[in-house]
């Protein structure tokens, strides 16, 4: 197996070999460990660039991102706010209508129509619980 020399990595690093070429030592590092230590020695000789004002380099990379991703997000918390207000006015039309209204009536109807009577906190418990309570068992 051919080896690649120190020079080539050092090259794959700064990014100035063409992408076939990158490629084909990516590829190569997969199955070579000598050349993967030796790009590893070289990664750690690397200096990284410092960045002397951060707020201005943030302010240039964000004017290099597309003007999309900003109006998705803005859109995202549009269409959200639409569908609360939809189910705010829903449940105020049904509220006004007398409809909630019309299921507690018919309940207290059936309760008074059962000639039952149960404390008023065992009839809270019966409509909010699956299984309804017996009298005499708690």
């Amino acid at each position: 197996m051919s080896h690649y020399k120190k020079n080539m990595w050092n090259l794959y690093i700064e990014n100035k070999l063409d992408r076939n070429q990158q490629e084909e030592l990516e590829l190569h590092l997969y199955s070579c460990p000598q050349c993967l230590d030796d790009y590893m020695d070289m990664l750690e000789h690397v200096t990284l660039p410092t960045i002397k004002d951060p707020e201005q380099w943030t302010e240039e990379v964000m004017a290099q991102l597309p003007p999309q991703q900003l109006t998705k997000q803005s859109n995202k918390k549009k269409q959200l706010l639409l569908h609360y207000t939809i189910a705010a006015a829903a449940t105020m039309v049904l509220m006004v209508s007398g409809i909630f209204q019309g299921v507690v009536n018919t309940e207290m109807q059936y309760d008074v129509l059962s000639n039952q009577e149960q404390p008023f906190s065992e009839k809270i418990l019966d409509k909010i619980s699956i299984v309804p309570l017996k009298e005499g068992k708690e």
